[in-house]
């Protein structure tokens, strides 16, 4: 195979606090760091709402993402608002990626 023309290198990063004031008690050390796209990891949740005719409870498995501090370990959330939605895209499918061969190798 020949490559025609060289992909486009992904670049962006967010400028983030540690969060010192976490409302589960949790507490950071307030650093502000500089967080690539590649910093980045989610996390699975349970989300719901209730059908249209009230009937039903809907449920489905949802993403938040993600970064530990490098000076405290504190993990610290990204709201989804905040990241584009094509770095989402990279992020979810490098984290499906990273699920397959954890699963190759057991």
């Amino acid at each position: 195979m020949n490559v025609i023309s060289n992909p486009i290198l992904v670049s962006w990063n967010i400028h983030k606090k540690c969060d010192d004031n976490d409302i589960y008690g949790v507490i950071g050390c307030g650093a502000t760091l500089e967080v690539d796209y590649t910093d980045i990891y989610t996390k699975k949740y349970e989300k719901g709402y209730w059908s249209s005719s009230d009937q039903e409870f809907v449920s489905y498995m949802a993403h938040s993402f993600w970064f530990k501090c490098p000076c405290c370990g504190k993990e610290n959330s990204i709201g989804e608002e905040e990241i584009p939605e094509k770095i989402r895209i990279i992020i979810l499918n490098s984290e499906k990626e990273k699920s397959k061969k954890t699963k190759k190798k057991s």
